[in-house]
């Protein structure tokens, strides 16, 4: 079995200084600061790892990343974990381009007979989520998203992932064998599934065989450690460097190389605007128990006024500004979580191509990203992907996102036709689009079935005014059931960080921040939340936010409006006593 992993090294954004923000530019030098392998890049090196371990005989296992500064450390460690090819990809690192991006490891893996493709679900500064999508429309595969663990056995790969029903175990076939897509493969006159090919007379891994692209979302899988005997006899290694040749006509939003002119994109610090006032319990209780309903407020405990929005974030009915000029079309690819079926993107496809809008709305999830990959490479437009604000008029469409973990906002002039995928929440009255269920079972997956339910969520996060959120620092998985009993009473939505998940706290579904959901409620209340840049890109546009921490240094109170330095579970503990619904909360010791 042959399996390529995609990774990417990036600079750990809490080290850059503020000076280099305020100037900031693509390919600026940041090399000061620590770099890291992100956290999805990770588990896929370690899942990749995993099945050439299970798979035994000639497995073979190479990681590829885009040329930039990748660490000679770096290299050392992937060959000492047990990888046998690290290679880099032309010439120079581009930032911001992700068709370019796309395109280059499309161009190394086509031909050369590998089975799987692993990438983390996110990587760089843009944070597109796009690329393992536009890779494997490139290539002609199907994609498997949100997976989370991958073993091999047997001669079948089974994959678990996270769906909106609960966990489910996927046994793939590799390969699979026959076209995905149509009669031919992407990359001739840019439509997918058209009669040109890319990298060869056949399907994606030689003739006659295909692979599956595996797209890693929140796994708890970390790259395994290697002693020092291993490293130094992986010295014995080098990295290979391959050059990249590609047309550099692409439809970025921005380009390999930025435009001038008006399109040209700009990157802003965004204003914070918040400073944090520190209460005392007392006070805290009162503010929150203001956040309930009139009808929920505990007795004796008085109203205080109204806690104003933090300046600089916009409404949610500001997010979004249309000009009745524009034709919009908003999409809803529900009920696909992990994979969407190909009978359901060729009939959607069809039917959309009868009468294009100017813009294509999506969601940005997984399903989002893959339909909005496929949709604009059929049309031959441009893809932005991640917006949580946009201002669509006659001409020329206003985007902006926040990247590099939401320390910069990316703004940018787009021209129609367009594809998005949009983080905020969606405006009342917009008329949905749905997709149609697929009916047939894909080639690609020989069996399936849900290996566990997961407790529903309550409710959709983004469309909450009052949300709750738990940090590591809850410490256990009774004290997040306290919380989560308070979000009830509060009426509440109710989310967590990504280390809370991944301890067991509760579903990677219910994960706020650049590895989860991105949410826009008018109060969001965290507890035990360090507020960490990764959690701030996905809750800092709540319009007021309320936190609990013992450290009164935390990055959280920084982006704060209030703020208590104390112990989050007695907190808790003891908001859920003022409501009359807090006996016996804990065991007795």
């Amino acid at each position: 079995m042959k399996t390529l992993v995609c990774f990417k090294t990036v600079t750990d954004w809490d080290g850059v200084a503020e000076s280099d923000w305020e100037q900031f530019s693509p390919g600026m030098d940041l090399s000061y600061a620590k770099t890291l392998i992100n956290c999805f890049d990770e588990s896929a090196l370690e899942l990749g790892l995993r099945l050439k371990s299970q798979a035994g005989g000639p497995a073979e296992c190479r990681a590829v990343t885009l040329a930039g500064s990748l660490p000679a450390s770096y290299a050392e460690s992937l060959y000492a974990a047990g990888y046998d090819e690290v290679i880099v990809l032309g010439s120079r690192q581009r930032e911001f381009a992700q068709r370019y991006t796309a395109d280059t490891i499309a161009a190394y893996a086509a031909g050369k007979g590998f089975d799987v493709i692993i990438a983390g679900e996110r990587a760089g500064m843009a944070d597109t989520g796009a690329v393992p999508f536009l890779i494997a429309q490139k290539l002609s595969v199907p994609v498997l998203s949100q997976v989370e663990d991958l073993t091999f056995s047997d001669g079948v790969i089974t994959a678990v992932v996270q769906s909106e029903e609960g966990t489910r175990s996927i046994a793939l076939r590799t390969p699979w064998g026959g076209a995905f897509g149509g009669a031919g493969t992407s990359g001739g006159g840019g439509a997918f599934g058209g009669a040109g090919t890319f990298g060869g007379a056949g399907t994606f891994g030689g003739a006659g065989t295909s692979g599956v692209m595996l797209v890693i979302g929140n796994s708890p899988a970390v790259l395994r450690a290697v002693n020092l005997r291993a490293r130094l006899k992986a010295r014995e290694k080098s990295i290979k460097f391959i050059p990249v040749s590609l047309d550099e006509k692409s439809k970025e939003c921005p380009g390999p190389e930025p435009p001038a002119g008006p399109e040209r994109p700009v990157f802003t610090r965004p204003k914070n605007g918040r400073v944090c006032a520190f209460l005392e319990e007392e006070e805290l209780y009162t503010r929150i128990f203001n956040e309930q309903s009139k009808a929920g407020r505990p007795p004796n405990v008085p109203a205080p006024p109204d806690i104003p929005a933090s300046p600089n974030v916009p409404a949610p009915e500001e997010r979004v500004k249309i000009s009745k000029r524009v034709s919009v079309r908003w999409i809803d690819p529900m009920p696909y979580s992990c994979y969407l079926p190909e009978s359901a993107i060729t009939s959607f496809i069809a039917e959309w191509e009868s009468c294009p809008p100017n813009c294509t709305v999506l969601p940005d999830t997984p399903a989002g990203r893959e339909l909005a990959a496929r949709l604009s490479a059929k049309a031959d437009c441009s893809l932005f992907t991640g917006a949580v604000e946009m201002e669509l008029d006659a001409g020329m469409a206003l985007l902006k996102k926040r990247v590099c973990s939401s320390s910069l906002i990316w703004t940018q002039l787009a021209v129609y036709p367009l594809v998005v995928t949009f983080s905020g929440k969606i405006p009342e009255g917009v008329p949905l689009t749905r997709m149609a269920a697929g009916t047939e079972k894909p080639a690609w997956i020989l069996d399936e079935r849900l290996a566990s339910v997961s407790a529903p969520l309550e409710k959709d996060l983004r469309n909450m005014k009052r949300v709750i959120v738990c940090g590591i620092g809850v410490k256990d998985k009774k004290n997040c059931g306290m919380a989560r009993q308070l979000a009830r009473i509060l009426k509440a939505g109710f989310g967590l960080t990504r280390p809370a998940a991944l301890a067991g706290f509760g579903g990677t579904g219910e994960i706020v921040g650049q590895s989860g959901i991105s949410i826009t409620p008018d109060t969001l209340i965290t507890f035990g939340v360090s507020g960490a840049s990764a959690f701030m890109a996905g809750a800092e546009s709540a319009g007021r936010i309320i936190s609990v921490n013992t450290d009164g240094k935390a990055l959280i109170f920084k982006h704060s409006d209030f703020g208590l330095i104390a112990d989050a579970p007695t907190v808790i503990e003891q908001l859920l006593r003022r409501t009359g619904k807090g006996q016996n909360l804990r065991p007795k010791t």
